[in-house]
């Protein structure tokens, strides 16, 4: 995280009204674009409407209210979106295909549009080039989240430097599948990345992040990430080190969210190694940070290595039981569980001792060793307990 987040070239505000919030970024100059949006088939009418706007990887603006998804609202639904964006084009000053929209909140309800138009004509109207637009942004986007998710990491390209910042909303309803997470984030440079690669260059930071966390495994019907690359670093085409610094700050913000899942008291990583594929590695991965069994005993700090086994047992990855190993820590110690096949912390062992004493840690990791092969993968998930209840059991429509 750098001290300065900023990214020249954009002007960035938000703000919470009654109902809604609101927040807006404005390009100085038409960015280069791309944006990856839910599999999820009931897809949210803002959603759809940015995947068109995007086709040309082109974009100058985006706004994103919260406090109401505006999904599966039919055609009022899609007359509401276009509003949002004919509005804040009207406040850049720019086409209303160039900008990017969403919102985020309760499904199936209409928006109340007389207060997002006020919040966008007030938003519009106090956009900064510094980081307190980026803050107030990453406020309004909020809805259960407890805290802004803000990350920035600045790179050398081509000679010039160059800084890549996000920011993200989202807390439950989280196991995103982005394709070409409830979870949006937005991420600004002022890096020149050609139109014909910032598909893959997002697509990659992508895959190793937000694709790869899980809180409660539910999908949204609006989960975005949007990345406007505006080129002025003048730096020539993106290196490898921009995709680096991309890569850091999608997986910052992807951890931020799940460390922010609803009722989560703890955040633990799993870690896959010796897989026969990427895909086998990262089908492991993700089927023990989903488990529900493992989410509990993560929150319960009951060392029961072997829901973890299981999740990986019914994952559908390849693996040697004979050479599977399994191994718990934390920042400080770690313990072997599992080791060729044969369980090592059990009931009356030092190391089901140790293990219980490392899941009191409020992050912890499970590593495991598939024994078939070379490929790694790593997944982020969260504890499972009684306030994720009581937060959606009270989250109403």
């Amino acid at each position: 995280m750098t001290d300065e987040i900023s990214v020249p070239g954009f002007r960035v505000g938000g703000k919470r009204g009654k109902k809604y919030g609101l927040a807006i970024v404005a390009s100085d100059v038409p960015a280069n674009c791309s944006v990856m949006a839910t599999s999820n088939k009931i897809r949210a009418s803002p959603v759809e409407l940015s995947l068109k706007h995007a086709r040309d990887n082109v974009a100058q603006g985006v706004v994103i209210s919260s406090g109401n998804a505006n999904a599966f609202t039919g055609e009022q639904g899609e007359r509401d979106a276009r509003r949002m964006c004919e509005l804040a084009s009207e406040s850049l000053g720019v086409d209303s295909e160039d900008v990017i929209v969403n919102s985020t909140g309760i499904i199936g309800q209409n928006l109340e549009m007389s207060e997002i138009e006020e919040l966008i004509d007030g938003v519009a109207e106090n956009l900064q080039s510094n980081d307190s637009g980026i803050n107030d942004a990453a406020d309004a986007m909020r809805t259960t989240d407890s805290f802004e998710k803000i990350a920035s990491r600045n790179a050398v390209v081509n000679g010039e430097n160059v800084r890549v910042t996000g920011f993200a909303k989202g807390a439950g309803m989280i196991a995103p599948d982005l394709l070409h997470a409830t979870m949006i984030a937005v991420i600004l440079t002022d890096t020149q990345v050609p139109k014909d690669k910032i598909d893959d260059a997002l697509r990659a930071a992508v895959d190793l992040s937000f694709n790869m966390i899980n809180v409660d495994g539910d999908t949204s019907t609006n989960d975005m990430v949007v990345l406007l690359a505006n080129g002025t670093a003048g730096n020539g085409e993106a290196g490898s080190s921009f995709q680096t610094a991309l890569n850091a700050v999608c997986l910052d913000l992807a951890r931020l969210i799940v460390k922010d899942g609803e009722g989560a008291t703890k955040l633990f990583e799993v870690e896959i190694h010796g897989a026969v594929s990427s895909e086998d590695a990262r089908r492991a991965a993700k089927s023990v940070v989903r488990s529900t069994l493992v989410k509990t005993a993560v929150f319960g700090e009951n060392p029961n290595w072997g829901r973890v086994v299981a999740a990986i047992g019914y994952s559908g990855a390849e693996f040697d039981k004979s050479r599977l190993s399994l191994r718990l820590s934390d920042e400080k110690e770690g313990v072997v569980l599992v080791e060729d096949g044969v369980g090592v912390a059990l009931k009356g062992t030092v190391e089901i001792k140790k293990a219980g004493e490392i899941l009191k840690s409020s992050e912890v990791r499970f590593t495991a060793d598939l024994g078939v092969g070379d490929f790694t993968a790593t997944a982020i998930g969260c504890d499972l307990g009684y306030n994720y209840v009581k937060v959606n059991a009270e989250y109403t429509t």
